[in-house]
């Protein structure tokens, strides 16, 4: 027993020796250049790192810019959407994405649901497309053509976003809603029938530019949207108790959630 004893002590003092080495030793190395600094504790490098494991790793080309930019919007992870765009547009990917891939989330629910149901009125699908901040309905379009080394333009295939059945939409209806709301924000200006792209260092990224009346606009939306989240979360609540069964009432319910986020 004592010798058992004496052998656990022994390995918690090395222990402890390790890890007062670790303490002294990584700053000096830090300070003489052999480290490069406490770049691998950032959070931002923390969270590309994390991106990177689910396979967004930097572009090496045009292509792998515009598929992993698709794959990630695609996927509603706004974030790493991010690091395959030019600064000021990543940037409001970045501060969206909590708010966006939430509130993009239940618009996904509440339309699925709604069309398995054969529930959703062509109202309700323009209005739940108006409000998701960035649609899916696109895909690869051709690929890439480069402009020398650094520079090159490609663009996405859009797809009609649902079918329509024709039905007569009074915009009235829409009028006392928080218009700002339903502009799919986060596409909004971005993406014209050419999109540019460029070399930043050794990556490849979609040269998005921004205005300030769509920083201000973004916002907006971020300011808004966790009243929206909180209404829909609610409502999606009661589709999962079968509260709704018809068409006139899942559109009435969507609509007042929507008014009642405003």
């Amino acid at each position: 027993m004592a010798h058992q004893r004496r052998g656990e002590l022994r390995l918690l003092h090395v222990m402890v020796v390790a890890i007062i080495l670790i303490i002294v030793a990584v700053p000096i190395l830090i300070f003489a250049g052999i480290i490069g600094g406490f770049w691998f504790l950032t959070k931002e490098n923390m969270e590309r790192g994390i991106a990177s494991t689910k396979g967004y790793t930097a572009a090496k080309s045009p292509t792998e810019a515009m598929d992993k930019f698709r794959e990630a919007i695609h996927a509603r992870d706004y974030k790493s959407a991010s690091y395959f765009t030019t600064k000021s547009y990543a940037e409001l990917l970045t501060k969206s994405h909590a708010n966006a891939k939430e509130l993009g989330g239940y618009v996904d629910k509440i339309h699925n649901w709604g069309e398995n149901k054969g529930l959703l009125t062509d109202k309700l699908k323009v209005t739940l497309y108006s409000i998701d901040p960035f649609p899916k309905n696109f895909k690869s379009g051709e690929a890439p053509k480069q402009d020398g080394d650094k520079k090159a333009v490609g663009a996405y295939k859009w797809e009609k976003p649902f079918e329509w059945k024709g039905t007569p939409i009074n915009f009235q209806d829409f009028k006392d809603l928080d218009q700002k709301m339903y502009t799919n924000i986060l596409r909004v200006n971005a993406f014209q029938p050419v999109i540019k792209l460029v070399k930043d260092g050794e990556e490849w990224k979609l040269d998005i530019i921004t205005t300030p009346q769509w920083e201000a606009e973004v916002s907006h939306f971020n300011d808004r949207a966790r009243t929206y989240i909180t209404g829909l979360e609610a409502l999606w609540n009661d589709l999962n108790r079968e509260r709704i069964s018809t068409t006139s009432g899942l559109e009435n319910e969507v609509m007042a959630a929507l008014r009642a986020a405003k």
